[in-house]
């Protein structure tokens, strides 16, 4: 059944986020021949990019409550698709159901851990939010920008136990912080929830050392008008602590009459921004 995701940081929690750990590194163990044609993008990818062995309790990222792989669209074979699907299968999962009892075939659910979930993402043609059919079990949504996520992305090494409780360390390909910012603006653009805004933030507070370590991600891109659409997004939407970024991160956080908070908030994604603006 597809779960309605928490609106504030409090429904967030430590068990969740290690489930999804061990998620993401069991998918690396039973597709590790694909790693060139996957990516993780979404609510993981800050607490992947930032070492949270490094972050105090407090500052730590709360992870999210599944995994997003991001498919290269050069994938796009019918036969490779329903070996995806076999394994997928092999490895205890399944397409999950939406409240209608309708298959989600772009959302695959592990049978004997139930807040196990990943979710299939792709940068094709076609209506932004709607599937692109790879076989009869197995979708993708689609999501412009997806495309971004190879060219920007880092190999990290996930080391620990799978869903089935066995050790293994492997190596998986994560979104770099310059196409997450721009995916993540515009999914804020669209939907203006918190914890795309808070995901925002996190990488533009934690990731390396200065403001130039993000920009420095983001220039390559440039030449996507995609990626110019997603650093206008960051500014309209977080130009100063009034506006709808920082209060949506605020509240999220539970923190909404924080004005220092809010000026913090802006003041990180806007240096940023800025950044871009002197590249150009």
């Amino acid at each position: 059944m597809v779960e309605q995701k928490p609106h504030s940081a409090s429904e967030y929690n430590s068990e969740t986020t290690e489930l999804i750990v061990r998620t993401s590194l069991h998918l690396a163990t039973v597709l590790g021949d694909f790693k060139e044609d996957i990516v993780i993008v979404g609510g993981m990818v800050p607490y992947f990019l930032v070492d949270q062995k490094n972050q105090p309790y407090e500052q730590q990222h709360m992870g999210s409550l599944d995994v997003d792989i991001g498919l290269h669209v050069a994938l796009l074979n019918e036969e490779r698709y329903e070996e995806i699907a076999v394994r997928l299968k092999g490895a205890g999962f399944a397409p999950g159901t939406n409240d209608k009892g309708n298959l989600t075939r772009q959302s695959w659910r592990h049978s004997k851990h139930s807040n196990a979930v990943v979710e299939f993402l792709m940068d094709a043609d076609g209506e932004p939010s709607k599937l692109q059919n790879l076989t009869g079990e197995l979708a993708a949504l689609i999501i412009p920008g997806i495309k971004l996520a190879f060219r920007d992305r880092q190999l990290i090494h996930l080391s620990g136990r799978t869903l089935d409780d066995a050790i293994a360390d492997r190596d998986i390909y994560v979104c770099g912080p310059g196409a997450f910012l721009v995916l993540k603006a515009l999914a804020f653009q669209s939907r203006a929830k918190g914890k795309d805004a808070y995901d925002i933030y996190y990488v533009a507070r934690n990731y390396g050392s200065t403001v130039e370590e993000i920009s420095g991600h983001i220039k390559p891109l440039l030449n996507e008008e995609i990626a110019h659409r997603g650093i206008n997004f960051l500014k309209q939407n977080f130009e100063t602590l009034d506006h709808n970024g920082p209060i949506k991160i605020a509240q999220f956080l539970g923190r909404g009459g924080e004005e220092e908070l809010r000026a913090d908030i802006s003041g990180a994604i806007m240096g940023i921004v800025r950044q871009c603006d002197m590249q150009e």
